[in-house]
């Protein structure tokens, strides 16, 4: 990083980065305050300005001792840890385990502050909605290899389209069924059916369409879970 080895040169390259594991060894009887010194002498950092705003932005008592705080009071203290050095890199794992849902979006409006400075962030999570909200490229793993990279707003804007349709009677909604469609899900009560269309495909979809009485039509948007399970689904040993 920069031309430092960081092998050779662990403290020379710990200024420049910021480290949330996903799982943190905290030391048994240091306190908040006492745990985020520790880690600022070693990030060498000279002005803990940015470590009492985190403090004052997550809400945290810093004083007591980490052993007795709960699960989500110990992940802020990681989080402060991670950010107070205002680091060009940050490596995060899991970053808001355990933590409720307001500080969770605390946490997202304070990814999208550090994205707008400039700053290099690798993120790992499940939440979908997250990785949605502060990710602007995604790499899915499976089985320990990486099986795809795409930008967001591809996923957000892709050709293959997928469609909700509600008929008005039910004779319409019978005969539509009968066509040779990529049907995902139907609901013969309400008469709805969603159909997955690919790009080529969307003109001769629409001529369909046109020869029955229509009650509701909507595009469904493709979210990341979607595009993530297109990967899984079918597996039932993921993972191995």
């Amino acid at each position: 990083m920069k031309g430092i080895d960081t092998w050779l040169h662990p403290s020379e390259s710990n200024v420049n980065i910021g480290y949330l594991p996903g799982e943190i060894a905290f030391p048994d009887n240091m306190t908040g305050d006492e745990y985020i010194k520790y880690i600022g002498e070693l990030e060498d950092v000279k002005d803990y300005t940015r470590a009492k705003e985190l403090i004052e932005i997550f809400g945290i008592d810093t004083s007591g001792k980490i052993k007795k705080m709960s699960k989500g009071m110990k992940q802020k203290v990681g989080i402060i840890s991670a950010f107070m050095n205002q680091p060009e890199i940050l490596i995060l794992d899991e970053p808001t385990s355990g933590l409720d849902p307001i500080m969770q979006n605390r946490f997202i409006e304070l990814l999208q502050e550090e994205k707008e400075k400039g700053t290099t962030i690798l993120l790992s999570s499940h939440m979908f909605n997250e990785v949605e909200r502060t990710c602007d490229r995604v790499a899915i793993i499976r089985q320990g290899y990486i099986v795809t990279k795409i930008n967001i707003v591809d996923i957000k804007h892709a050709k293959d389209k997928k469609y909700k349709v509600e008929f008005i009677n039910e004779k319409d909604y019978d005969s539509f069924m009968k066509e040779k469609l990529d049907v995902s899900y139907t609901n013969p009560k309400k008469r709805q059916a969603e159909v997955n269309v690919k790009d080529d495909d969307i003109n001769a979809f629409f001529g369909i369409l046109n020869k029955y009485q229509i009650k509701f039509f909507s595009e469904i948007k493709k979210s990341l879970e979607d595009y993530f399970m297109s990967f899984y689904r079918g597996d039932t040993n993921n993972d191995k």
